[in-house]
């Protein structure tokens, strides 16, 4: 099975709906990945531990709903979409007037005939208080009078968990790769499904970083655990967030909110390798504060001051509307995200600080290593002149991005200095 077969296999298995915070469908999708991935842990934070100034929810999921006007014709309903009802929503069966109804519906006007995912109310999962979302080419159309709406949630003690993957490397410096496990489709199941993806490459080798995939429920379980393993997240290099990888309209680099040279050039570099064969710019960067926003903005907090980068499709437009389903996602854009991801691991994991084995230069045209300066000027000027760079301090991510290289370009030039015992390559964190 190739790496798109695998991938799309789990995004079948756990795309289910209604993997909301904490419910029976995520406990669902907790099952199937321990099942599969059995070097993975699941955290379970049971519901009411306080964590400062938060406190676990609930577990919430939606039995039936329903909306008829007057004369009993359904207008909308769960049946039809899971989004029909907002998480955290309380159950109700009462009869209200158009504009009663108004004041607990959402709408999007820019997919007028979707449903929305509405999340504020499981930010308030303590408020008395009901919401329903209907596409606004329906709502436009109803008339004044009497709508009876019909909710039947059923609320429980349960846990809020988190699926953490590590790997121990040679250093305790971490490098994060994280998504959201809640919601929805290419949001952000897709993501997922690239860390579960990764987990299968970190198994297969051995590193210098060590290496976590944390899947999470959207900023619960990111505050919960790092609240339980802080010694965890003080050892975090990056955090890489992965959102919106199967769909959307243009690749996208987010920055992290402070800056970290190297760690951007790395990924940056990664970005250039499995972009290089485009015909137009392959993507785009964006700040910290651009694009999608999920749970880096828990771990770069000031409290926590993690630096994060992110790998997303972006704008998604149907994003955050029932139109986000499977049929939508592009494998060869899913394994694109996780090219970028690979070429990132293998980056860190291969870079160093060049320094040669000796005071005098070596002889370049004996070991086939230098380029004619009048019949070659480009790789004369790129590749020999760089070598007065070797300062045994810079390593080859800088060498390359100063020299107009590609990494494997430059890493593959120096190796055959390695090779000649001409130069080594120290360890690189």
């Amino acid at each position: 099975m190739n790496i798109r077969e695998s991938m799309m296999k789990h995004f079948k298995a756990l795309n289910t709906p209604g993997r909301l915070v904490a419910s029976e469908s995520l406990n669902e999708a907790y099952d199937y990945i321990c099942n599969e991935f059995p070097n993975i842990r699941l955290h379970k934070y049971p519901t009411g531990k306080q964590f400062d100034d938060w406190e676990v929810p609930q577990q919430w999921d939606l039995i039936s709903a329903e909306l008829r006007d007057e004369a009993g014709n359904i207008i909308a309903s769960s049946e039809e979409s899971h989004l029909f009802v907002a998480a955290y929503s309380n159950s109700v069966d009462i009869t209200v007037t158009l504009d009663e109804l108004k004041e607990h519906t959402l709408t999007r006007d820019d997919v007028p005939d979707a449903f929305y995912l509405e999340h504020r109310l499981a930010y308030q999962y303590k408020s008395n208080d009901w919401r329903i979302t209907v596409p606004k080419v329906r709502m436009d159309a109803l008339k004044p009078g009497n709508y009876h709406v019909k909710i039947d949630a059923k609320r429980s003690d349960g846990y809020v968990g988190v699926v953490e993957y590590f790997k121990q490397g040679s250093s305790d410096k971490v490098i994060n790769f994280s998504g959201h496990i809640d919601e929805l489709c290419n949001d952000d199941m897709s993501g997922c499904i690239v860390g579960l993806a990764l987990v299968d490459l970190l198994e297969s080798i051995e590193t210098k970083y060590s290496y976590q995939i944390l899947l999470v429920p959207e900023l619960f379980g990111t505050l919960f655990y790092a609240a339980e393993n802080l010694e965890v997240i003080r050892n975090m290099a990056c955090s890489i967030f992965l959102e919106t990888l199967g769909q959307g309209e243009t690749l996208t680099l987010k920055s992290s909110h402070k800056p970290h040279p190297y760690l951007k050039q790395c990924l940056t570099a990664a970005f250039e390798a499995c972009t290089a064969q485009d015909e137009e710019p392959g993507f785009k960067e964006c700040s910290f504060f651009e694009g999608y926003g999920n749970d880096e903005r828990v771990l770069a907090w000031p409290g926590l001051d993690v630096t994060c980068f992110g790998i997303q499709r972006y704008p998604f437009k149907v994003y955050h509307t029932s139109k986000d389903t499977l049929d939508r996602i592009e494998p060869e854009l899913l394994e694109q995200g996780y090219d970028i991801a690979r070429k990132f691991i293998e980056i860190l994991e291969k870079d160093c600080s060049p320094r040669f084995t000796s005071v005098l230069p070596p002889w370049l045209s004996k070991n086939k290593l230098y380029f004619d300066a009048t019949n070659d000027p480009e790789r004369f000027n790129k590749f020999n002149n760089m070598l007065f760079s070797l300062d045994g301090e810079t390593p080859i991510s800088e060498l390359a991005h100063r020299f107009g290289l590609t990494f494997d370009e430059c890493y593959d030039y120096l190796a055959c200095f390695v090779e000649k015992k001409l130069m080594e390559f120290p360890t690189h964190i």
